[in-house]
């Protein structure tokens, strides 16, 4: 019973936000334009760029290689034949491309499906919340309530780096469908204080 109402509420959030972000028209419904032709040496460069154990590479780097970086990023964040390290990566890196039309659109539709492994989806809602901040606030909210507990923190905590005052909102909201647990509750209230500095 708990959950089906934690559920509602959530939804009845969403919707208002939804609304709130279509009455100042921040999102948009452009899609990756996946038919801008990447050669197989640029694809392996942008891949090694990826591989990096602990260096993450940079904007210029990437577009060194080829100023449609960001194709070859939206491509390996989306195959299954690609190994999960370098998908989180292309997301991650993603975020460097804040320019870029579709991106919003992407990361929108991303945060929706519920076929992705949590792994990626804690990536998507990272680059989502660090690249648009408060707009970014309503695509991520319907995760706090993901049975996956380590995307509800990641959630948690991305708000409170990113989301503002309407992630700081969103979290008082929520604080009381939240699980009892130290964890959760100690990641609140750092994250509700650190949104509102």
């Amino acid at each position: 019973m708990r959950r089906h109402i934690t559920a509602a509420v959530a939804a009845l959030l969403v919707g208002m936000m939804s609304a709130t972000a279509m009455a100042q028209d921040t999102t948009t419904t452009a899609r990756p334009d996946l038919s801008v032709e990447i050669n197989q040496e640029q694809h392996d460069k942008i891949l090694l760029l990826l591989s990096g154990y602990e260096y993450f590479p940079t904007y210029d780097e990437l577009v060194a290689v080829t100023p449609d970086a960001h194709v070859a990023l939206f491509r390996i964040a989306l195959d299954d034949s690609m190994k999960p390290s370098h998908r989180v990566r292309a997301i991650d890196a993603l975020g460097l491309f804040p320019e870029d039309d579709a991106l919003a659109g992407f990361l929108e539709e991303a945060l929706t499906r519920t076929d992705l492994k949590p792994t990626f989806t804690r990536h998507y809602i990272n680059t989502a919340l660090k690249v648009y901040q408060e707009q970014a606030v309503s695509w991520v909210a319907p995760h706090l309530n993901n049975p996956d507990l380590q995307t509800q923190l990641t959630v948690i905590h991305s708000l409170g780096l990113f989301g503002g005052e309407s992630g700081a909102e969103l979290l008082e909201f929520h604080r009381q469908f939240m699980p009892r647990d130290v964890l959760v509750e100690r990641t609140l209230e750092n994250a509700i204080d650190r949104a509102r500095r």
